[in-house]
C-alpha cells in the first residue's frame, strides 16, 4: 500500500523507487541506474505484471515528489523512475546468497 498526498503531490512509496547507500536527503538527480541495480538484487517484486499495474495507477496520479522508505527523497525526473521500471524486468528471485542461504543437511541414517 501507498500513501499519496494531494496536497503536496508526493507518493509515500515504502520500498518502490528504493536505492541502497548513503545519499542526500533530496535530490532531482537521476538515481534510476542505482534503483533498479538494487531492486534486482533483492527481488522485492515477483509479478511484472503486477509492477506495472502499480506503475499505471502512480503514473495517473502525476506526483512530483517520490518519498521513499530506503533512499534519498526525489524530486523531479518522476518519469524516468517510472520509465527504468518499465523497461527493466526488476522482478524475480535474485542469485542464491550462499552466507544467508543454507540448505539443511538430511539427518543422519543408521
Amino acid at each position: 500500500m501507498l500513501a499519496y498526498d494531494e496536497t503536496t503531490r508526493t507518493l509515500f512509496s515504502s520500498d518502490l523507487f528504493l536505492q541502497p547507500g548513503a545519499g542526500p536527503a533530496l535530490t532531482d538527480s537521476d538515481l534510476s541506474e542505482e534503483m533498479i541495480s538494487y531492486t534486482r538484487s533483492l527481488g522485492l517484486f515477483p509479478s511484472q505484471a503486477h509492477l506495472v499495474s502499480a506503475l499505471d495507477k502512480i503514473e495517473g496520479l502525476g506526483p512530483t515528489t517520490l518519498a521513499c522508505h530506503h533512499g534519498t527523497v526525489k524530486a523531479g525526473q518522476i518519469p524516468v523512475y517510472l520509465s527504468a521500471f518499465r523497461e527493466n524486468v526488476v522482478t524475480g528471485l535474485p542469485p542464491a546468497d550462499p552466507v544467508h542461504t543454507s540448505i539443511p543437511s538430511p539427518p543422519p541414517t543408521e
